[in-house]
């Protein structure tokens, strides 16, 4: 299971800047309205999910939840207690294929932000948010998402409620989470990139667009993959089998 994929629309939803930003100086809009083109669509998904950011933040993720099963699930806490450090073990022995597994489904995200961007944006605004992405406060904004983010009570409501489906209301409390830690990065010397972006697109434009973005990375996230899932599982079964008859408890 994707534990989370972050997005532009977890990063502007709310409008992480409104708080720092003071009214940006008047602009000129330049050039006519164009439809974005598919190659800056595709590139613009690629800088705001970018691979390097999103596969390790999410393999530590996943990471993290496998360490913390013993204390989230009475089994779990059982099974940790008879065959000490078996969770560790799990977890050295699934991570390779979790990180290809999560490389391998990437692409697909990335194909469902062109396909919106394609259809909401022009080819001007297009640019101005993958430049403000690849500025200086761009990158510390993603960074810091990636990077604050925990999985944790999630999963373990998850666990409780018997239900690994990602929900709104879950999403939302980690995010609203993550991006409050970004905010709180940004400083006067951010306000000029934050400026230009805003006189780049519509404030409202921009937020509805974040708000479609969370929408399809939560579908993104909850999407059934039966292949994938039965190969880690299968991994997982095998992993702790091999633990446990290495490791029998003491008599």
């Amino acid at each position: 299971m994707k534990l989370l994929a972050f997005s532009l629309g977890l990063l502007v939803a709310g409008g992480p800047w409104s708080a720092h930003a003071q009214t940006p100086p008047a602009t000129t809009q330049l050039g006519q309205a164009q439809d974005v083109s598919r190659a800056t669509a595709a590139a613009l998904a690629r800088v705001v999910a970018p691979m390097e950011l999103m596969v390790p933040a999410e393999v530590g993720q996943s990471r993290k939840v496998i360490l913390a099963l013993p204390t989230l699930d009475e089994t779990a806490r059982e099974l940790e207690t008879e065959f000490p450090g078996i969770y560790a073990a799990l977890w050295a022995e699934i991570e390779p294929a979790m990180r290809r597994h999560l490389e391998a489904g990437l692409p697909s995200y990335w194909t469902a932000l062109e396909q919106l961007y394609v259809s909401r944006l022009t080819e001007n605004e297009a640019q101005a948010v993958m430049r403000f992405f690849q500025s200086q406060t761009g990158q510390k904004l993603i960074r810091t998402m990636y990077g604050s983010a925990d999985a944790t009570p999630m999963f373990a409501d998850m666990i409780k409620n018997d239900n690994y489906a990602v929900d709104e209301k879950q999403m939302k409390a980690m995010t609203d989470a993550a991006k409050a830690k970004a905010v709180k990065e940004i400083g006067p010397e951010d306000h000029g990139d934050l400026w230009i972006l805003m006189a780049s697109i519509k404030l409202d434009k921009f937020q509805a667009l974040g708000a479609e973005t969370q929408k399809l990375t939560l579908d993104w996230v909850n999407k059934e993959d039966a292949e994938g899932d039965a190969e880690l599982g299968k991994l997982m079964e095998e992993s702790m089998k091999r633990y446990m008859a290495a490791h029998p408890p003491r008599q």
